[in-house]
């Protein structure tokens, strides 16, 4: 039986390859990076030509905090759970400024950096360097956001079900990191534990699990859409920009997830990219200005969606493994959502990440399973 150490206090300056330190090093000028463009796009030293859009909805937050007021920002949606705006708000509340949220991000981070110390079938180096290679990272750390919420509660919550030290530390922690991100975050969180625990029939069998699931989805959104149909009304609304979409949902709201659920994640992982035209017809004309929604944006989808096929393609994405588990039904919460928005996919990338780091390492202790790269090529 493996045994997994417990929490151990970091050491900076232990024994590390060339490689790992490199790594580092692209890290701490990728920090010095981050906080320029925070004194240039976030709260500027000064009037600045150039101070491109780097956040989503940051303004929105700190206006709903009542310390910041921005015209660009419509009627003020009230803080529900169904809202997702708990998590930013309060964080705005408690720091007060862009440059303490920025701090509070960059330690939580390193918390989570910390925390992979008890899982060894992850490679600290290959999961930093995967996260750092997807620029909504950026805005992750820079600005006030709910994406390094669900980062944090992914990583606490799989140290979670790897730990023996801890355990209800690690899982309260992951709850509520999760929750300050978005419900349906929760929802995964708590089915996965309903589905794991002692007293489920589903345990040894994750397959029938996801399926359970699949058809749990069905039918709540089907019976949702009938019986509180205002329930779904804004993303609907959101939803009316799109073509395919709007079918999907009809079709989904009919009691047809089974048959929509592949192509909604296909579309949520993919984002622009389901529709190559949009970069010959309307990318060019955009406004360059707004860094998250044409440039990070699209690199994610980019990146999300090349590691997926690599991981699925060479066979990697193996249910036995607790993040996959989670990133299967992660992927059904979202597609079950009438609109697509691909930074939700953030958390997917994450766990992404994390079953990439299992295969592909840059430190010297040999992994378990066979490489990643090797078999997929």
């Amino acid at each position: 039986m493996e045994i997994i150490p417990p929490l151990a206090t970091p050491r900076l300056l232990s024994p590390r390859p060339v490689r790992v330190w490199i790594v580092i090093g692209l890290f701490v000028l990728y920090l010095f990076f981050c906080l320029g463009l925070l004194f240039e796009t976030i709260t500027p030293v000064a009037d600045f030509p150039f101070q491109p859009n780097i956040a989503a909805d940051s303004a929105t937050y700190w206006a709903i905090s009542g310390l910041r007021a921005n015209r660009d920002v419509g009627d003020i949606p009230e803080i529900t759970i169904s809202a997702n705006l708990f998590g930013p708000v309060l964080q705005a509340l408690a720091l007060r400024t862009e440059f303490n949220v920025m701090l509070f991000n960059c330690i939580l981070f390193g918390s989570c950096l910390w925390l992979m110390r008890i899982m060894p079938e992850f490679d600290r180096s290959t999961f930093l360097l995967l996260t750092m290679a997807n620029p909504l990272f950026i805005s992750s750390l820079t600005t006030l956001n709910k994406e390094i919420f669900a980062l944090a509660s992914i990583v606490y919550f799989v140290a979670y079900t790897r730990a023996r030290h801890y355990r209800l530390l690690l899982l309260l922690a992951a709850l509520s990191l999760s929750l300050m991100a978005r419900w349906q975050q929760t929802l995964i969180l708590l089915l996965f534990l309903a589905y794991e625990s002692r007293l489920s029939p589903f345990r040894k069998n994750r397959r029938i699990g996801l399926l359970v699931t699949l058809m749990g989805f069905t039918v709540a959104y089907a019976l949702i859409d009938r019986l509180v149909p205002s329930f779904f009304q804004a993303l609907l609304v959101q939803a009316q920009a799109g073509n395919t979409i709007l079918i999907l949902d009809k079709i989904q709201a009919k009691f047809g997830f089974p048959l929509v659920v592949i192509p909604k994640m296909i579309m949520g992982l993919t984002g622009h990219f389901i529709t190559p035209w949009y970069f010959v017809r309307d990318y060019p004309g955009e406004p360059f200005t707004n860094w998250f929604d044409q440039i990070f944006t699209n690199l994610h989808c980019l990146l999300v969606t090349s590691l997926f096929a690599i991981l699925l393609i060479s066979g990697k994405l193996r249910l036995r493994h607790s993040a996959t588990y989670l990133l299967w039904l992660y992927l059904m919460m979202i597609a079950i959502s009438p609109m697509v928005q691909p930074r939700y996919e953030y958390a997917a990338y994450v766990l992404l990440c994390l079953e990439a780091s299992r295969y592909w390492r840059f430190q010297a202790v040999p992994s378990p399973e066979r490489p990643l790269l090797s078999e997929a090529v």
